[in-house]
């Protein structure tokens, strides 16, 4: 763990399990040690502001505010004070006591190597910010699902009475209690039982702390399961994760399944998009609901999926995250699918410890126990952010693309994932909370833009986008009459080289010109002059 839990969210809509120091207090950081702050000081105790100046080595100190102060009003005194340099809302730090007591988890090294620890000290309850059951859902050849360290992690469908042989709940599906199995005759919940299903949903979200077995990525997951091996199988199980989300949606959570990925450890080997048109199709219309899906490339070494062919792999969409393997040195996993354009990256599933059918514990290996983390950290994730749970609900295809980001961008870069991967990254979910966090802060009284050169001078204009916020912004610039003569629609990316943009302007009639900044609610401009 290299994090120390003293970790500084100010301001922001975000969930926490960490308990607050008393309210009104903030670590600040001072621009000079001594000069001016005993007058700050004495001016701060006029108003009852405790003020304490912690040494004389470092230029750090701690504000409190009395109970009765307004929390804007805190937060301009603050940011208008010129002696305070930085300030973040104070913070306890957590107990080292994350860890869960299943016994083996000593030996599941992939889970503190992309810092799931870290993000259970937060949550992990499975629930988001507004009250709904977290579900993925997952296809494969069959599961061992009855299992003791499984089954408590298996979405029920509790409006459908099991083996009566009645669509109970209208949803299209006769007896689907524990999922939909359209490999199996009655087309019912009937899943054959396969050691290949059963180590994806045990990597994936075998019940933790618990004191058994193993623990999943997500420790209390909600799996809605789908059998099937065909291509046939493929689409009506989406069809059938689809079908749950949207009676949800539509009963106001009633009904269905409140699905926000998908997990696919299956696919097709040295075949291209053309040969099943029906399959890519199929994660833009999940994405429509919010869905992303995951889904594990191939398991063949040398093996270049955009010369070699892997489907779904080359299925182009804003909704599927694609996986490939890396070990427990970091390293990428030789045997497994690679492409710059295709594979978006990678995730620790080289020799980990699975439950298998019957419920032994042994280890295994490949993409197949990559992907599955990833759809449990894209679970954990939507635990935190009411300003995302939010978003999901009202905007939802904008939301999944935004969480997406967030996973790729936000990882850790590994030298042999560059130039075979998207990313260049491997999964760590912590990261990406910490960008969730970013998303969710106020946007309020930032400054957006700045011009970082002269363009008077150079002929190039340069912007640097200075804000941390995830999603969609639009970049005009308006000449003196009011015209928009240029401008960028584009996704911010925080942390990548798109916070910088250069424009030639050599070619613009000298005048005055205005940059003019949209992003959600706020706006701002910024006027230059091109002689």
């Amino acid at each position: 763990m290299k994090y120390l839990h003293l970790i500084i969210f100010s301001f922001g809509i975000f969930s926490m399990n960490a308990q607050e120091l008393p309210s009104h207090e903030y670590f600040v950081e001072w621009r000079e040690s001594n000069r001016n702050l005993n007058a700050f000081i004495k001016q701060c105790n006029s108003q009852l502001i405790d003020v304490q100046y912690i040494n004389s080595y470092k230029p750090f100190g701690i504000i409190s505010f009395p109970p009765h102060f307004d929390p804007q009003k805190e937060l301009d005194i603050l940011k208008n004070e010129p002696l305070i340099k930085n300030f973040n809302t104070s913070r306890r730090m957590l107990e080292r006591g994350c860890a869960p007591n299943d016994p083996q988890y000593n030996k599941q090294w992939n889970l503190g190597k992309m810092e799931f620890d870290e993000v259970w000290c937060y949550g992990n309850d499975g629930i988001s910010p507004l009250g709904d059951t977290l579900v993925i859902g997952l296809m494969d050849y069959g599961f061992d699902y009855n299992l003791a360290d499984i089954l408590p992690n298996v979405f029920s469908n509790y409006n459908e009475i099991p083996d009566n042989l009645i669509d109970d709940d209208g949803n299209g599906y006769i007896d689907d209690y524990y999922g939909y199995s359209p490999i199996s005759l009655k087309k019912d919940d009937d899943h054959p039982i396969a050691n290949h299903g059963t180590e994806v949903i045990s990597i994936m979200g075998a019940k933790g702390n618990n004191s058994r077995d193993i623990t999943g990525s997500a420790q209390n997951i909600k799996v809605l399961l789908c059998s099937g091996n065909t291509e046939a199988h493929m689409v009506a199980c989406y069809t059938y994760f689809y079908r749950m989300k949207e009676l949800y949606l539509q009963s106001g959570g009633t009904k269905g399944a409140f699905v926000v990925a998908t997990s696919l450890s299956l696919g097709f080997d040295f075949s291209f998009p053309e040969e099943f048109p029906n399959i890519c199709p199929l994660y833009d219309w999940l994405g429509s609901l919010g869905i992303l899906n995951v889904c594990a490339t191939v398991n063949k070494p040398d093996h270049d999926v955009a010369i070699k062919g892997d489907v779904p792999s080359l299925c182009p969409s804003d909704f599927l995250i694609t996986v490939t393997n890396t070990d427990i040195n970091d390293r990428f996993v030789t045997s497994s699918g690679y492409s710059n354009i295709h594979i978006d990256l990678g995730a620790s599933g080289e020799v980990v410890p699975v439950i298998q059918m019957g419920g032994g514990i042994d280890f295994s290996a490949g993409c197949s126990l990559s992907a599955p983390q990833v759809a449990a950290g894209i679970l954990l994730l939507n635990q935190f952010c009411l300003r995302y749970a939010e978003l999901l609900k009202n905007t939802p295809a904008e939301a999944a693309k935004l969480l997406k980001s967030m996973v790729l961008n936000c990882g850790d870069p590994l030298a042999t994932l560059q130039d075979i991967t998207v990313s260049g990254n491997r999964f760590n979910v912590f990261e990406s909370m910490l960008c969730l966090e970013r998303y969710c802060n106020s946007l309020q009284d930032q400054s957006f833009i700045k011009i970082v050169n002269n363009p008077i001078l150079e002929g190039i204009l340069k912007i640097n986008l200075g804000f941390d916020q995830f999603g969609p912004y639009t970049l005009r610039i308006i000449n003196a009459q009011g015209q928009i003569i240029d401008q960028l629609i584009d996704d911010h990316l925080p942390g990548s080289m798109d916070q910088f943009l250069e424009k030639n302007i050599s070619h613009y009639p000298s005048g005055v010109y205005y940059i003019q900044f949209l992003f959600g609610e706020f706006s701002e401009s910024k006027g230059f002059i091109k002689y």
